[in-house]
């Protein structure tokens, strides 16, 4: 005979179950007792009688309920990795990407605020790292894959109305990482250089760069007015002159982002390019967004998208000044190759991806931004797509 469950443990089982879906509606760094004890409709006192504060009740969650997901998803990819072209391991990634269990997405955003809350960082930093580093030490292009699987379920939540389908991509991902080799670097794109980022003036200027390290310090919901203000060396009242609210300069500092990215590095720009994105270009681009240089404004964008999560003002704000910077770049690399715009689409929606998932993977130490694989990753994976959409027309034919 099976003996039933203590009720302890079913109330234990049930506060963390409630704690995902508020990790998912409001936030990890909103995460409070009466919230989450609201959800499961008891009193605050079930979760004080269990856990001293929310950091050690997040740490339960993430045993619980974000571990075992997290880990399956890597052993969904691993495998994928094994078997390159198998659809049905494709179809078992786009299935997992397209719909993420809420446990895998809850996962993703606690790992996200690991690197500024000490009590997460003691608990899951050795955990985490201690599990992938083998696994990549194996197999060293497994960061790649792993990093557009966490970049997917990032962008999902955060702009959820940006419609894709990923089974294909994730595909196609999957092949060119498996086939990557490792390349030293090229000379051209050993030493990253920055895209200007225009201001209109140097308040304007001042203000991003406070914005961007105070965001990246202490998270979006913490980034008040008043600390920015001293970061920046900004009295409040110039600010307050210039923008309604917080969100109204977090909103200007999307766009000064979205409008810096449209710009091309040192790469030369007059040169045709055989496949619809220059994989030089690409690595290029990754070593600089992965750079130490980059810090800041790097946590800031991840700030901000999982900000967006829970704020559907500042998710249309993204997913605008996306879609306007997608849009642009898919006109411009059409006209210039010739390639056909939906690969190009799948080319620079992935890139997206890539960019959030590898800053995630970065604060753990598990991805550097000189990855040797990255350019032949991209020269592999734009074969794939452009090959693809060829056999696809010539089929239609």
């Amino acid at each position: 005979m099976v003996s039933a469950t203590p009720k302890s443990e079913l109330t234990r089982q049930r506060l963390i179950e409630m704690g995902v879906r508020e990790i998912l509606a409001n936030g990890v760094d909103r995460l409070g007792f009466t919230a989450v004890a609201k959800r499961a409709n008891m009193t605050t006192g079930a979760l004080y009688a269990r856990y001293e504060n929310a950091d050690e009740f997040l740490v339960d969650v993430w045993n619980e309920a974000c571990e075992s997901h997290v880990v399956e998803a890597v052993k969904v990819l691993r495998d994928a990795m094994a078997r390159p072209g198998d659809l049905e391991g494709a179809l078992g990634v786009g299935a997992m990407l397209n719909s993420p269990p809420p446990g895998l997405s809850a996962g993703v955003a606690i790992l996200s605020v690991v690197r500024r809350n000490d009590t997460l960082r003691e608990v899951i930093e050795a955990s985490l790292v201690g599990r992938m580093e083998p696994l990549l030490e194996r197999h060293p292009q497994m960061s790649i894959v792993i990093a557009h699987a966490i970049g997917i379920v990032l962008l999902r939540a955060g702009t959820p109305d940006i419609e894709f389908d990923w089974t294909a991509v994730m595909g196609a991902v999957v092949m060119a990482a498996s086939r990557a080799t490792e390349q030293p670097l090229r000379e051209e794109t050993a030493h990253p250089v920055f895209p200007p980022i225009v201001f209109e003036d140097d308040i304007e200027e001042k203000l991003f760069n406070g914005v961007a390290d105070v965001m990246a310090a202490a998270g979006y919901e913490k980034a008040t007015v008043s600390r920015i203000a001293r970061r920046s060396g900004i009295n409040p009242a110039v600010i307050y002159a210039r923008y309604a609210d917080k969100y109204e300069l977090m909103c200007r500092c999307v766009e000064i982002l979205a409008m810096s990215s449209r710009t091309r590095t040192a790469i030369d720009q007059d040169e045709a390019l055989e496949n619809p994105v220059d994989a030089a270009y690409a690595a290029q681009s990754l070593r600089m967004t992965g750079s130490d240089s980059y810090q800041s404004i790097r946590r800031m964008r991840l700030e901000t998208l999982m900000a967006a999560w829970h704020r559907e003002d500042v998710g249309r704000t993204i997913e605008a000044a996306f879609e306007d910077a997608l849009g642009q770049r898919v006109d411009e690399v059409a006209e210039k190759t010739g390639a056909d715009k939906p690969t190009i689409r799948a080319l620079l929606m992935q890139g997206r991806v890539l960019f959030y998932g590898q800053a995630l993977l970065i604060e753990f130490g598990l991805m550097t931004a000189d990855n040797a694989y990255f350019e032949s990753f991209y020269n592999n994976l734009s074969a794939i797509l452009h090959g693809a959409r060829t056999n696809s027309r010539t089929t239609e034919v």
